[in-house]
């Protein structure tokens, strides 16, 4: 009788593209920028497909922007896999998962073909049988007649209100925006953001140059951040760098939700159109993200607190899995908090100008531009934007407040600089934080050009500032900076 070993496998090994260290992080750099790119590409097209009402009723573009969806899903089945292979030495992936992404992946390649002969026959109807398809468009147009350009954010009609005409022409004698008002009634279809009136056109184009300058260098320099956190083995598996990985992803996804738009706006020489839903899309992500960031500070202050005070206990009290839950908790919590007053935000009316003094949709032009009475409304906000704020504010206050009791017993002059060294980039991040966020939303106002400038410094300068904070001030990670950057050892 015959004996053969069989064993039975769990996990494969995907080898990748294999080379040198150098050669996978250049492949990560382009396959990220192709990745980014081609998601801003299809979503650009889905959202111009759903938001104009010629398009979103033809045919043509109810398939394509079908297919862009398809692309997304299609490309991020295997993308996100391959960036994380590309910088981490560990490219095993379970027995379960690899056969999930065969068929996802072949799933999805079925589907493509299929779109792409369905979208060749809408064009030969299109073409051969010119009068049917022709008629059948318009079937299709004038079978929703009264349907409006844009809905509300929780999918209701539109609020109607004066239509606002604005003007964008520079006076040269004077030097400001002049505003006509139409007294007619129209659905509305968006809000015009003014962003920085009082400024003349050359400085809205050196704003613009600055400001990209800014968001080039906030990218790369968290991108960097997030490599060497994944790249440097020991790193990825301490507490304090897996949550300065997700601290670093959510600038990125922060700065990004607002910085595209308004650079777009500053190189206009047209005041800046956004849509209702728009608007409110911005308002939601924009505020999600910020409370998140306000919960991951407390999160980061936690662990220095377990870490310093509690150094026996710590690897036990901050292991690498309640580290993940931590920092997935902070996520989920922030994209939950101001989900409901946003939503109730949407559903008043708005019955005066539809101009926005600002570079974003704040809270604070949108309420004051609602005329339905909305005092419970404007509280709940603000009552939660004082939870988000002051809470974290607290909690840190009182981390680093034990941190510092526990610090002074130390006996050893060294242990005391080391201690201090790890709170100080992260108390530099927490003051840049909260001393500029505490001024717009703790005190409102419905607009001004100062709290502008405040929310400016808060969404651009400290995402740009965190990395270099972070960077200078700690040892370890300028050593995984220059091993990731440099290829050294």
């Amino acid at each position: 009788m015959e004996l053969t070993d069989r064993t039975t496998a769990e996990e494969f090994i995907l080898l990748g593209f294999g080379g040198g260290q150098q050669k996978r992080f250049l492949l990560f750099i382009l396959f990220t920028i192709l990745y980014i790119l081609t998601m801003e590409e299809n979503v650009t097209i889905i959202t111009l497909v759903l938001l104009d009402t010629h398009l979103a009723w033809l045919p043509m573009y109810i398939l394509l922007s079908n297919f862009s969806w398809l692309e997304m899903c299609y490309l991020t089945t295997t993308m996100p896999r391959m960036l994380f292979d590309l910088v981490s030495p560990d490219g095993t992936i379970s027995f379960h998962a690899c056969f999930f992404q065969f068929y996802v992946f072949f799933s999805l390649g079925n589907t493509e073909c299929f779109f792409l002969s369905g979208m060749a026959l809408d064009r030969y109807l299109a073409i051969c049988l010119d009068s049917s398809s022709h008629s059948g468009d318009k079937a299709l147009l004038r079978f929703h007649p009264e349907k409006p350009r844009y809905q509300s954010f929780t999918g209701q009609q539109p609020f109607r209100m004066k239509k606002v005409v604005v003007l964008a022409e520079e006076s040269q004698k004077e030097g400001h925006l002049h505003v006509d008002q139409v007294n007619e009634t129209s659905l509305v279809t968006g809000f015009i953001l003014l962003g920085f009136p009082s400024l003349s056109r050359l400085f809205h184009l050196l704003l613009c140059s600055l400001l990209s300058t800014c968001y080039a260098f906030t990218l790369v320099g968290n991108l960097c951040i997030i490599l060497a956190v994944l790249w440097d083995s020991r790193l990825s598996h301490l507490p304090m760098y897996i949550l300065l990985g997700n601290f670093s992803g959510l600038e990125i996804c922060y700065v990004t939700t607002t910085m595209p738009r308004m650079l777009s706006d500053l190189a206009s020489p047209q005041p800046s159109v956004i849509s209702f839903q728009g608007c409110f899309l911005q308002f939601y992500f924009f505020f999600s993200m910020g409370t998140t960031e306000s919960f991951l500070l407390a999160a980061m202050a936690l662990d220095r607190y377990l870490a310093i005070s509690h150094p026996l206990r710590y690897p036990i009290l901050m292991s690498p899995r309640f580290c993940f839950t931590l920092a997935a908790s902070c996520w989920v919590s922030g994209f939950l908090w101001f989900l409901v007053p946003i939503v109730l935000i949407s559903q008043l009316h708005f019955c005066g100008s539809n101009v926005l003094d600002h570079f974003l949709c704040d809270p604070g032009p949108l309420l004051a531009s609602s005329c339905s009475p909305a005092h419970r409304t404007e509280l709940a906000f603000y009552s939660l934007s004082s939870i988000a704020i002051f809470g974290p504010f607290l909690f840190i206050v009182g981390s680093y407040a034990a941190v510092l009791r526990a610090v002074m017993k130390l006996s050893s002059t060294a242990r005391r600089k080391k201690a201090f060294s790890t709170c100080t980039s992260h108390l530099a991040v927490v003051s840049l934080f909260y001393g500029s966020i505490m001024v717009t939303y703790v005190v409102p106002e419905a607009s001004g050009g100062s709290n502008k400038v405040v929310t400016l410094f808060y969404s651009v300068v400290t995402p740009l500032l965190n990395p270099l904070i972070y960077s200078l001030r700690n040892k370890e990670m300028k050593d995984a900076l220059k091993r990731t950057i440099l290829g050294g050892h």
